[in-house]
């Protein structure tokens, strides 16, 4: 494989190769979304979905100084009167990758909140603009960053010890890891030298 040195981001030496590399997409996805769309320190953000870019988003969210909410499941809760009960999020990074969740989530928000959305849904959002004016409210879209945000990336997770959740697999089962994709609890790291 030929790159242009340009789109290389090294990686510390005391940094584990397989924890790295989901920093390079979904880390960097969320990463950026915190760091473009920032809210004081103290505030309220809401974490929208917990799979491979919302448990890392939980953890910047942390590391950052916010007072976080988690919400994985909307059957068993109504997130949006949680969040208002609470005085509406200032920021609500959802990785939902459907287009009800993402615009359900948006009554959630508190005045001036942003809606940071990280992951695309594949069907198409119709809105009602009403909500946005009589809240001042935001929306955003956020998806990775180039080089020089991988290693400010990179940089800032092995600083403040943030690790994805990984599930390895030697290279002679990169097949099965590819498989195994849609039903992984975990990011899919093949390893060559394993």
């Amino acid at each position: 494989m030929t790159v242009p040195t340009s789109g290389i981001c090294a990686v510390p030496q005391d940094m584990d190769p397989a924890e790295a590399a989901p920093l390079f997409c979904v880390g960097l996805t969320v990463y950026k979304a915190m760091t473009r769309n920032t809210v004081p320190r103290g505030s309220l953000v809401a974490v929208h979905g917990v799979g491979g870019l919302g448990h890392l988003a939980i953890q910047y969210s942390k590391v950052m100084g916010y007072r976080t909410r988690i919400y994985i499941d909307e059957s068993t809760q109504d997130a949006v009167q949680e969040l208002q009960k609470l005085g509406g999020a200032d920021m609500i990074i959802t990785t939902v990758p459907n287009a009800a969740g993402v615009w359900n989530i948006l009554g959630g928000l508190g005045y001036d909140g942003k809606l940071v959305i990280t992951s695309v849904p594949a069907e198409p959002a119709f809105l009602h603009p009403a909500l946005l004016c009589m809240k001042r409210l935001v929306i955003v879209g956020e998806f990775v960053g180039d080089a020089n945000d991988c290693a400010e990336t990179i940089a800032f997770s092995n600083t403040h010890g943030i690790k994805p959740m990984v599930e390895t697999f030697p290279l002679d089962k990169a097949l099965e890891a590819f498989d195994h994709r849609p039903k992984a609890r975990f990011r899919s790291v093949v390893l060559p030298w394993a």
